[in-house]
């Protein structure tokens, strides 16, 4: 009997033309709603952020369809809705055959198939039928409508909460989003119904959570409405402020040191959303210099080079305990100039990497062309220590193992904290939390929250990221692997191919609030790395970026790190100038040591280190960090 409902469910779902907004979601939803009283129909209106998205303008489809030259309609969007690409702006016009080609869509293996095509977050038109007949078309004007409204309105989703014996959750998650068809859309809607209405009729000892909801667009809505945030005062024995490397580092050290405590890890964002997951993938083993000729400056710089040493051997060991892919490649990575002149900079720096023991190798312009797939750059210097990486499976991958007794709360944003006695207060959006100790592993945001505010100082970053290239376009750059290019020049594009071919250029820096950069901010930024990638690439087509985005990185003085003790039981570890996996990770398992009074051999070869020097206080700091990146934007006007 269940089975017969399901499929009459399906039947009547069948002919409704839905997509990620509009009436066709809203009419979906009731009917699910005549079987399932209690789902609330939630509505979000256009504009609305959710992370880094927005939800779009709302769409309604009347009527489409296609006449020939004779006035016959032969593409009908009452007959099948699948004859419209969803999302198709409204038209209303004549147009030869062989323009109408550009807006047709057809499966050649497929002939007699119609398929399915969306056009939902770029404005376009256009119309889906069986190739068979597609290729009878005869030649002459055809007259296209579609008549379809794109406004301000809403996104629709539905939920339906079945409360059961503890507060436990069971999540489920069906999209409603597609026309008609016969998959995941149409399914799983009908099949969750029933099933929501069998748990109704049952004791249960979890409480389940099920939604009903667009593809991708309303996942992430709901997501960044619903996510554990903190709602109310909690005491703990440890509190982690910032969730990203180094803060998941120290809370996963803490709750293995400290199974029986409770230990809090908070971050402003989503966990490893800021510059753990937006950085170029880049696991150093050394930084650039002009070379040195003493013996205190080598010291110095091994020292830095050893703790980026232990930074790789950090990530090597999670990754291999946690077997976890993150597309690790041991590729090495190259610093590369155009400037001729630039090969007296790396033919010293060859110098001191060869007194330092450090394989590497000068390259000729034919070899970089040959390595690269670009002609762009005549001198390059290659370290083989470096490694490539996904950022953002490796700090998916330290959310997912944190220990249980971590709890992890994201969205929720620090205020205010204070230090009476041995409580630490830190207030919140929604709530309080009292702790014996604290970290701070916020980086670039630790000046922010008063932090050795006269030892470092935010900058932002901005990178864009293109689509996958085509297996044509592979070809034209001569199909190199995967690889990774540092500036010699500090403004110089950071670049990089990645291993699913495309293409990561990252050339601004700049004293500018991230969060306060408009889409149209990024898309003028995203103007200069278009530039970049053509100057190496001019085979490429123009259009080839496909998201840009921006993040905020932490710099000291002398390109030192933060990690001390603060004050009684407050620590901080952060400041990477732009060499935050390895390190970050590093710091993050260390201060959480240190911050229980041990010792261990990274501690002290940490603490050799140069300690960061003083900078000069506002508004004189941001004056000469401005000044600065413009003189070296000038010197690297040409390698941008």
């Amino acid at each position: 009997m269940t089975g017969s409902n399901i499929y009459g469910l399906m039947e009547t779902l069948w002919p409704i033309c839905r997509s990620i907004t509009g009436n066709g979601v809203r009419k979906t939803l009731k009917i699910i709603q005549q079987h399932l009283p209690d789902l609330s129909i939630v509505e979000v209106p256009t504009g609305t952020k959710c992370y880094d998205w927005e939800i779009p303008e709302e769409w309604n489809i009347n009527d489409a369809y296609i006449l020939d030259p004779n006035g016959n309609k032969i593409v009908d969007f009452k007959v099948c809705n699948l004859h419209l690409v969803n999302y198709s702006v409204p038209v209303d016009l004549e147009l030869d055959l062989e323009d109408l080609q550009n807006h047709l869509h057809s499966i050649e293996d497929q002939p007699d198939a119609i398929p399915y095509v969306t056009s939902y977050y770029k404005k376009n038109w256009g119309f889906c039928l069986s190739h068979n007949q597609r290729k009878n078309l005869p030649k002459g004007k055809y007259r296209v409508v579609i008549d379809s409204t794109l406004s301000a309105g809403n996104l629709t989703y539905g939920e339906l909460i079945i409360n059961g014996n503890t507060k436990q959750e069971v999540f489920i998650s069906t999209y409603i989003c597609h026309p008609s068809m016969a998959n995941n859309e149409l399914s799983g809607p009908s099949l969750t119904t029933f099933l929501a209405k069998y748990i109704q009729s049952i004791n249960t000892n979890y409480t389940y959570r099920i939604i009903f909801i667009p593809e991708t667009i309303g996942a992430i809505c709901y997501l960044s409405r619903n996510l554990k945030t903190l709602q109310s005062n909690e005491d703990c024995e440890w509190l982690v402020i910032g969730a990203g490397y180094t803060g998941l580092s120290a809370a996963r050290k803490l709750g293995q040191l400290y199974p029986n405590q409770k230990i809090i890890l908070v971050d402003a964002q989503l966990a490893g959303e800021g510059a753990s997951s937006r950085n170029s993938g880049y696991l150093v083993d050394t930084t650039l210099n002009d070379g040195f000729t003493s013996n205190k400056e080598l010291e110095s710089y091994k020292k830095k080079a050893d703790i980026y040493e232990l930074g790789i051997n950090a990530i090597k060991k999670f990754i291999n305990d946690y077997q976890v892919d993150c597309d690790w490649n041991e590729c090495g990575k190259y610093f590369a100039s155009s400037r001729t002149e630039d090969k007296k900079i790396l033919t010293n720096f060859s110098k001191t990497l060869s007194k330092l023991g450090f394989e590497h190798n000068l390259l000729s312009k034919i070899e970089i062309s040959k390595r690269l797939g670009t002609s762009f750059y005549n001198t390059a210097l290659h370290t083989k220590g470096g490694i490539l990486l996904h950022p953002g499976k490796l700090v998916r991958a330290m959310v997912d193992v944190l220990p249980n007794n971590v709890d992890l709360y994201e969205n929720s944003c620090l205020l205010n904290w204070n230090q009476t006695k041995d409580i630490i207060s830190c207030e919140f959006k929604n709530g309080k939390i009292n702790t014996k100790k604290i970290i701070f592993a916020t980086n670039g945001f630790l000046k922010s929250l008063g932090i050795k505010s006269n030892y470092n100082f935010p900058i932002t970053l901005t990178a864009s990221m293109t689509r996958p290239l085509t297996e044509d376009e592979f070809k034209s750059i001569g199909q190199p692997k995967e690889w990774g290019v540092l500036p010699v020049r500090p403004m110089g594009a950071t670049i990089r191919m990645t291993k699913d071919k495309r293409i990561l250029i990252r050339n601004t820096a700049e004293v500018h609030n991230p969060f306060k950069m408009s889409k149209f901010d990024l898309q003028k930024r995203s103007i200069n790395q278009k530039i970049g990638i053509k100057k190496r690439f001019p085979q490429l087509p123009e259009d080839i970026i496909q998201s840009s985005w921006s993040g905020v990185v932490s710099r000291t003085r002398n390109s030192s790190q933060i990690f001390e003790k603060i004050d009684n039981n407050i620590f901080a570890a952060g400041c990477y100038n732009g060499s935050g996996i390895g390190v970050g990770t590093l710091f993050g398992e260390q201060i959480a040591i240190k911050a229980s009074e041990e010792n261990t051999e990274e501690i002290q070869t940490i603490e050799a280190r140069n300690k960061p020097t003083w900078l000069p206080p506002q508004p004189f700091l941001n004056l000469g960090v401005k000044t600065r990146l413009i003189y070296e934007r000038l010197r690297a006007r040409s390698e941008i």
